[in-house]
């Protein structure tokens, strides 16, 4: 028999199209979030008698599914554990991002966990958060909380926005909407629907074609620095001077896409924030850097060597020539300034094409010394997209005569090896054409 407050909560759920956080249902009946996990605990039992079970996502939130006719009860009961090691991780960095302090005693209560188990999430928490950043926990009489400068905060969130969504069912292959509707619970929906529609409209309205990856990532960075505007965090004068001079170049685009946030969101943006916008277009491919900064020669010497090793000749590939003089100036412009960027596939292409991924890395590492910087295995892991996009170019262009004794269309029914090779663009000659054929000597 279910409670008044119960029944209510239930109620909640069935009304609900989509899910919802705990912190949602907290609001609306007026209790504490622990209460209302308690009584989802209680109600589930009482909808598995109906056919039904309480659906949770990490990071998402909770909702009210219709259990199909095959569904095993033991799946129904799977992750029944609303904190589950990854989503009360998640909901630490939460705290610690959106809240700015928490306590172990709280934290402890709040989970139902050892101050052990607190204390093990929070060194988990700070590995993740402080991944190519300074920042880092401190701790009073008034809690723990993180600190360091501006810059370091929003690359603090900036880990925890790719977390969150690593963890999600929408990590590689769904559209960036998706993704960006999952962190609506921690920026609000007005927000994330403001900076999706400006960045959305500059990448349509400029004629640089420009990957879905950058475009996410930017618009992880633009939410972030828009949200933090919104709080009253600005990135300082001082700090946006750190980087390199060519930023001035961009600051135009920077400062229309600020523009128009602040204007739809009633905020006021600093020079700092614009120089750091600025900075990040460039990381991110949305601008070009200016013709006297792009070293071809370097983009040269690496098709020639990478040519050599492979014996395969790239010489010709005006369309690989093109990719990697866009992509290796802003590469080494990351690099130099030490941000990370992270490629979803990289664990895929290091098994799908290893010989050419680590040719790639060998010739590339004799650089470092000369340009100062250290390649990593995303940015390898890009480059090497665009070489075996070119290998395959370049087996398509080969042109291979077999000569069957049987005669193509005996060895198509035979079942012979030679038509295995020829499912792709082919074209049979007899000897009545043979002699308009060129034959090299291999």
């Amino acid at each position: 028999m279910l409670t008044k407050r119960q029944k209510k909560l239930l109620d909640l759920l069935i009304h609900q199209d989509d899910f919802q956080t705990v912190d949602f249902f907290s609001k609306k009946l007026g209790v504490s979030k622990r209460t209302i996990h308690s009584e989802i605990k209680l109600i589930e039992d009482y909808v598995k008698s109906s056919g039904e079970y309480i659906e949770k996502r990490r990071g998402v939130g909770i909702a009210l599914r219709k259990a199909s006719e095959e569904m095993d009860p033991a799946e129904m009961d799977e992750g029944a554990d609303v904190y589950s090691t990854v989503s009360r991780r998640i909901e630490i960095m939460k705290y610690l991002l959106f809240e700015e302090k928490v306590s172990f005693s709280s934290l402890s209560n709040h989970f139902m966990v050892s101050k052990t188990s607190i204390k093990n999430d929070l060194m988990f928490v700070m590995k993740v958060l402080s991944e190519g950043n300074d920042s880092k926990l401190q701790g009073d009489i008034q809690g723990t909380r993180l600190i360091g400068a501006e810059e370091d905060i929003q690359k603090a969130f900036l880990q925890f926005n790719r977390y969150v969504l690593s963890n999600s069912d929408y990590y590689i292959e769904d559209e960036i909407t998706k993704k960006m509707k999952l962190l609506e619970v921690y920026y609000g929906e007005p927000l994330i629907s403001v900076c999706s529609n400006i960045l959305y409209n500059y990448v349509r309205n400029h004629a640089n074609a420009i990957s879905d990856y950058y475009v996410q990532n930017v618009l992880n960075i633009f939410v972030i620095l828009i949200y933090r505007i919104k709080m009253g965090h600005h990135i300082s004068v001082t700090a946006a001077a750190n980087h390199p001079v060519e930023d001035s170049f961009f600051e135009e685009s920077a400062n229309e896409l600020l523009n128009k946030a602040a204007l739809r969101l009633d905020l006021s943006y600093t020079p700092g924030d614009v120089k750091y916008l600025s900075h990040h277009l460039i990381l991110n491919r949305f601008e070009s850097l200016p013709e006297q900064k792009i070293d071809v020669s370097l983009v040269d010497s690496l098709l020639a060597r990478v040519s050599e090793s492979l014996n395969i000749n790239f010489s010709g590939d005006e369309k690989l020539g093109n990719q990697l003089r866009n992509h290796i100036p802003p590469m080494i412009y990351r690099l130099r300034a030490k941000n990370k960027i992270e490629n979803p596939f990289t664990s895929r292409i290091k098994t799908e094409f290893s010989l050419t991924f680590n040719v790639i890395w060998v010739v590339l590492s004799e650089y470092e010394k000369e340009l100062g910087i250290s390649f990593n295995e995303d940015e390898i892991a890009f480059l090497t997209i665009y070489f075996q996009a070119a290998i395959e170019r370049a087996k398509m262009n080969r042109r291979i005569l077999v000569v069957c004794q049987m005669g193509f269309q005996d060895a198509r029914t035979s079942g012979s090896p030679s038509y295995g090779w020829c499912r792709g663009d082919y074209r049979t000659i007899g000897p009545k054409n043979r002699d308009g054929c060129r034959y090299g000597d291999g």
